[in-house]
């Protein structure tokens, strides 16, 4: 039995320890499986790790692509400019370029010169200016070059107010603007002294003030009424001082004074003073302009009556109000008065006492032409009593301009506009050759470079 039971034991013993002999191999091979799992958990620990480093460097580099992207937007935005914007060469110095060329025909021409025949004729001018800012001191210098030639249609005419604005009847290179400006007062104050236009600081308008992309006619660009430094040298330029203040959100004061006669000589005893109060709020959206201005002018007039009577001073007021009534829509209206009793053989317009004129622009976006533009105006320039009781002879009818343009614009930098003008009564129906009527066909080609 014990023999038995001993051999049993035995049995066991050998059973139990070839059991736990396989026990200690799958043990064994366990941990070298986890060894390696464990080695392999590390390298793909240290994978990652480098992943994500490189995910980090990708995203930087992504960060500073966008950045140099940016920039590249900015400087290419700068260097190829938006219509009517000079080009930025470097930072704080522009530089603009910009040409226009029109061609106007008639078949009623009323000026002797024209010999009543139908007559068409061309100009061009072009514009180079100069902008070097100064923002550390609030300053800025600019200088404009222009060279134009062509007389235009104008001098087969006879008319109060020209049919083209951009001819400045002469031949040549010269340097019509060369100021400096600084701010003070946190920029609520502005001061410009130098050769200017006084018309591009006084009496403008969103919808007509410029005669190389909106109307051609004088009366929708200026104010014919205002005594502006004549046309010695074929523009308004000419050396002053102005002072421009922003004391309030949508509020402008802008007063100067210009030598009257464009001489540079003794220019404290012929001046041409003007002041503007210029209100821009917006109504129910959207935005408006109202300018109310005065001028005074020191050059010595004649008067009507008595020619012999040459120290008379002149002097005017007018407004000039453009309001936007939805997103391609703009009204604009003008009116000027001036001194019926004198006048200076030095303004071609010196007959004129008062001037008004209204009219529209409209965006070319409800016929999937956001950058077209077209504008429709009619005006009148009305002449002194004095005038018409000088010479009973005299018609001295109100002169009525009718206009209508259409903007094409081609690419970025070029448009075409078609124009039409028509003028009833031109001179009053007082000029050399009795034509009722003049109409007036041109197209104009503008370019910015």
């Amino acid at each position: 039995m014990n023999s038995k039971y001993g051999r049993t034991c035995i049995c066991l013993f050998v059973a139990i320890s070839a059991g736990f002999g396989q026990n200690v191999e799958t043990m064994k091979t366990l941990i070298k499986l986890r060894s390696k799992t464990d080695s392999l958990e590390q390298k793909f620990n240290k994978q990652d790790s480098i992943l994500q480093e490189m995910n980090d460097k990708l995203a930087e580099t992504e960060k500073k692509a966008q950045q140099l992207d940016s920039a590249l937007v900015e400087v290419t935005g700068q260097i190829h400019r938006q219509f009517g914007l000079p080009a930025m060469v470097d930072q704080g110095f522009t530089i603009g370029v910009g040409a226009t060329m029109i061609l106007q025909g008639t078949n009623a021409p009323n000026a002797l010169s024209s010999g009543n025949k139908r007559i068409a004729d061309a100009s061009y001018s072009m514009d180079l200016t100069f902008l070097k800012k100064f923002p550390n001191v609030g300053s800025r210098v600019f200088l404009h070059c222009e060279a134009a030639a062509g007389n235009g249609l104008d001098e087969g005419l006879r008319l109060f107010s020209g049919v083209n604005f951009d001819a400045v009847g002469r031949q040549g290179v010269q340097v019509s603007e060369a100021w400096y400006e600084q701010t003070f007062i946190a920029d609520k104050l502005t001061g410009v002294i130098g050769l200017m236009d006084p018309s591009l600081y006084f009496d403008c308008n969103v919808a007509a003030n410029d005669e190389t992309v909106q109307f051609l006619s004088q009366i929708f660009v200026i104010n014919p009424t205002i005594e502006y430094p004549s046309f010695v040298s074929g523009g308004f330029y000419t050396p002053g001082l102005l002072l421009h203040a922003d004391p309030f959100t949508g509020v402008h004061f802008t007063g100067a004074v210009f030598d009257a006669n464009q001489d540079w000589e003794r220019i404290g005893d012929n001046l041409f003073s003007i002041g503007e109060l210029s209100i821009s709020p917006k109504i129910a959206g959207f935005q408006g302009h109202y300018r109310f201005y005065g001028w005074f002018n020191r050059m010595p007039h004649p008067r009507w009556n008595n020619p012999l009577d040459t120290n008379e001073n002149s002097h005017g007021f007018g407004i000039s109000f453009d309001q936007q009534c939805a997103d391609v829509l703009t009204l604009f209206v003008r009116f000027g008065w001036r001194d019926p009793h004198n006048y200076t053989l030095k303004v071609s317009s010196a007959p004129i006492a008062m001037s008004w004129s209204a009219g529209v622009q409209i965006g070319g976006k409800p016929w999937y032409r956001e950058n077209d533009a077209a504008g429709i105006a009619v005006g009148q320039a009305l002449q002194s009593r004095d005038y018409a009781a000088a010479n009973l002879d005299l018609h001295a009818k109100a002169e009525t301009h009718c206009e209508a343009y259409y903007r094409i614009q081609c690419f970025d930098k070029m448009s075409i506009s078609p124009d039409i003008q028509y003028i009833l009564d031109p001179f009053g129906g007082d000029a050399p050759l009795t034509a009722k009527n003049v109409p007036v066909f041109g197209i104009r080609s503008e370019v910015d470079f």
